[in-house]
């Protein structure tokens, strides 16, 4: 049963590092330059970027 968690772990470890560093910019070091990350995809992130600002 580990195993399939351990899978699920090792192919999220890149999208969780890439959102935790957006979040730090943002946050810890109030670089006001760095967008939110909404998604991971441009697409979807124009289109959740859009629906913010209306």
């Amino acid at each position: 049963m580990a195993i399939p968690d351990l899978i699920g772990v090792l192919t999220l470890c890149g999208t969780v590092m890439v959102i935790a560093n957006n979040y730090i910019q943002r946050e810890a070091r109030h670089h006001l330059d760095v967008r939110p990350m909404l998604s991971l995809f441009d697409d979807i992130q124009k289109e959740q970027e859009k629906d913010l600002d209306a």
